[in-house]
């Protein structure tokens, strides 16, 4: 539907944008909850304006209709489901904030939830130094308490 658009206005509410369908992605300052609609080649993104910050939902048109993935504004953090064709697994993907490349952090299927070798799985209500770790080099399951191992099987 957006692909014959170019450009599209419809301004609501004293003059202020409401909804538009640009061709660039937002740069400017917008007005709390604006939202727009980014169509550019086969990336589709649905923008929110809030708190002082541009806010996306990014979809690929190609391949089958709808969207597989949310991702943030650098690419490197995102929430994937059908990689592949009807394989029907959810991946959590998050980049890596001292510069290193994005990965695969956990998935869900129908068997369960995996976590990725050497990632903490914390608790509620704990502090970061409480968790269980999968340690793929040991390879045991262990257990953190305030920051000491306490259990490993």
């Amino acid at each position: 539907m957006l692909d014959f658009i170019d450009y599209t206005t419809i301004i609501l509410n004293n003059g202020r944008y409401q909804f538009r369908i640009v061709i660039e992605v937002p740069t400017w300052i917008g007005w709390e909850g604006e939202a727009l609609v980014y169509a550019a080649g086969d990336v589709r993104a649905m923008y929110v304006f809030i708190n002082g910050v541009w806010c996306n939902i990014s979809w690929s048109i190609s391949g089958a209709p709808g969207s597989n993935y949310v991702v943030d504004a650098d690419g490197d953090t995102k929430i994937q489901v059908e990689e592949s064709t009807d394989e029907d697994i959810i991946r959590f993907d998050t980049g890596d904030t001292q510069g290193g490349t994005a990965g695969e952090r956990v998935t869900i299927d129908y068997l369960g939830m995996y976590v990725a070798s050497g990632l903490k799985l914390g608790f509620e209500g704990r502090t970061g130094d409480t968790y269980w770790r999968y340690n793929s080099t040991t390879p045991y399951l262990e257990g953190y308490i305030d920051g000491v191992k306490r259990v490993e099987f």
